[in-house]
């Protein structure tokens, strides 16, 4: 062993070594201690987080459920208040300021929130406050000071809406309906009140609910346009609601039966059950309809492949896909064509008359491929022998055009589905008739078939919609 003046060389080696790993191992030691303090307080403040974030989410979905039920702001603001005062963050209850809590509406093509807008649709809460001493938003750190962060915001926001719905009826007014038009005037104005909550029902609808409604015999005319049900009630209300008087030019508003002023027949002195005639529209012929009976010389009887199509039009302009899309179609009857206005008996050996598809000329197989017709010469089957009408084949003409209109429903029914539609339909007609086989073929999506030959049971086949329609909360 080699030594140097008496000393161990290799005994020195050793000991620089061992200074070397111990200083080493306290670099080492100094930064796993500094990821673990870093740790520590990354921990801290994404539990913090989660707690504020659950707070609040608490706190907006009780709003918006506080606004579906009761329509009132104040409430909902009030147990917004409440609940995130009964949840905790880092061991201290949550504190909202009034200030926090702010209704608008909420458009979810955009994304985008809008403070202040009306029909309030939506509430936005921005929760800052650890507690009622500290209104910050911030956590103070522990070790992170070392590194220069001293604090860390744990502020969230969250924003809870209604996805809107959009319930389009288009109501048959047809002269057939006279003794029962009055029923279905009413059966429209409680479906109103139901979801409005008023008349003694308790809300069922929301700020997200909207509502239009078009008269038919041919072409669907506007009686109201779309309206908010919760902002403009009253507008809508005074809009369908029956006019209590008879037949008179007078009438200037509410749901009746077409216009047959400009045709022999009706007056004040004909009797329903022993009660005077309710009044006719004040805004709508019978002898509306489309183009192509207008084209044939024909008027329309009950055209509901027009109602549908102008009713899923209208929804689709107005909503978005993933809004909810509810057609009610309320009718007595099925595709009719006219020979003249005002119409008359089926077509068989009288002029005027009307003709209806689902009986003229014998037997015939629908596009939908459900089987009609086969119907007797008094029920509708085309009678070449009608003399007065444009060629003298009126009958012919009606049943044909008819036929055609059958088929329109039918493709109005399918195009309503591929909108992503729920079609309704409220029949007024005999349970177990062709009618009411014909009408289960244009329901579509989540829509149902309810018949009835007892007009005072609509207002219960209306109100049960909206129940079906689940109000959805997005948060």
């Amino acid at each position: 062993m080699r030594t140097d003046n008496g000393r161990n060389v290799r005994g020195g080696q050793r000991n620089g070594e061992r200074g070397a790993i111990a200083i080493l191992m306290f670099i080492l030691l100094t930064v796993v201690l500094g990821f673990g303090a870093l740790g520590f307080d990354l921990s801290y403040v994404r539990l913090a987080r989660q707690e504020m974030q659950n707070a609040t989410d608490a706190a907006t979905h009780a709003a918006m459920v506080m606004l579906q039920t009761t329509n009132d702001v104040a409430a909902a603001k009030q147990i917004a208040l409440d609940i995130a005062k009964a949840n905790t963050v880092m061991g201290q209850p949550m504190i909202l300021k009034s200030t926090d809590v702010v209704f608008g509406a909420y458009d979810f093509n955009t994304k985008a929130f809008v403070a202040g807008n009306q029909p309030y649709t939506a509430v936005q809460i921005k929760a800052q406050s650890l507690s009622s001493d500290d209104p910050s938003g911030l956590i103070h750190l522990t070790f992170a000071p070392a590194l220069g962060y001293k604090e860390a915001d744990v502020t969230q926001s969250v924003t809870g809406a209604f996805s809107n719905r959009y319930f389009m009826i288009e109501m048959d007014t047809t002269d057939s309906y006279i003794c029962d038009i009055d029923n279905a005037a009413d059966a429209a104005t409680t479906f109103l009140d139901y979801l409005y909550g008023t008349n003694g029902y308790t809300m069922h609808g929301t700020r997200g609910d909207w509502t239009a409604l078009d008269t038919f015999t041919g072409t669907a005319v506007p009686l109201t346009d779309w309206n908010n049900i919760m902002w403009k009630y009253n507008t809508i209300n005074y809009a369908w609601k029956r006019d209590t008087t008879t037949v008179s030019s007078t009438q200037t508003r509410g749901i009746g039966v077409c216009n047959k002023s400009d045709a022999a027949g009706l007056g004040g002195t004909n009797k329903c059950n022993g009660a005077a005639y309710p009044n006719h529209s004040w805004m709508q012929h019978c002898s509306a309809g489309s183009s192509a009976l207008t084209a044939a010389g024909l008027y329309s009887g009950t055209d509901l492949g027009e109602a549908i199509k102008a009713g899923t039009a209208k929804l689709v302009a107005a909503s978005q896909p993933y809004e909810a899309r509810v057609l009610i179609l309320v009718t007595d009857g099925t595709p009719m064509a006219c020979t003249s206005i005002g119409g008359g008996a089926l077509c068989g050996n009288k002029y005027p008359c009307c003709a209806n598809g689902l009986t003229c000329g014998g037997t015939w197989t629908a596009t939908n491929g459900n089987t009609y017709g086969g119907g007797a010469y008094s029920d509708g089957s085309p009678n070449a022998g009608v003399s007065a009408g444009p060629s003298g084949t009126a009958g012919t003409d009606a049943c044909n055009m008819a036929r055609t209109m059958l088929n329109g429903a039918t493709a109005a029914s399918s195009a309503a589905r591929d909108a992503n539609v729920d079609l309704f339909v409220i029949g007024f007609f005999t349970a177990g008739s062709r009618e009411e086989a014909f009408a289960k073929t244009l329901k579509q999506n989540r829509g149902t078939v309810q018949i009835t030959s007892d007009s005072t049971q609509l207002a219960a086949f209306m109100k049960a919609i909206p129940g079906q329609i689940p109000v959805t909360i997005v948060q």
